[in-house]
């Protein structure tokens, strides 16, 4: 919504608001990324057979998920704000920021 307010080129606007959609999927995605892993080590810990290379194998595709996470979530970002004029980003970023940062809240508290 505050796009559509600061962001009057209609054109610039859009390109803009892609971005969030793409920022939005990659957080989303990532959020199912990692109930997957965390459900995958419930399920290894309580399996006697499970050997630390099982465990390994675990982190290590987490991690190269998140890694891609990262880039694609950098991508989406630098779409942002590219998108816009330098004025127009000083607003969308304190929006930005203050849903990453409600985001982590969320997070920390979903781990309770």
């Amino acid at each position: 919504m505050e796009a559509e307010k600061v962001v009057t080129d209609s054109v610039r606007r859009e390109k803009y608001l892609a971005g969030t959609v793409s920022l939005e999927t990659v957080l989303h995605e990532f959020d199912e990324t990692s109930a997957k892993t965390f459900a995958d080590y419930r399920k290894a810990f309580v399996d006697y057979d499970a050997n630390e290379d099982a465990l390994n194998n675990i982190a290590a595709r987490y991690r190269a998920e998140q890694s891609q996470a990262n880039a694609r979530f950098i991508e989406a970002h630098l779409a942002m704000a590219s998108s816009v004029t330098a004025d127009e980003w000083k607003p969308l970023a304190k929006k930005e920021a203050k849903l990453l940062k409600d985001i982590k809240k969320a997070a920390a508290g979903s781990l309770e």
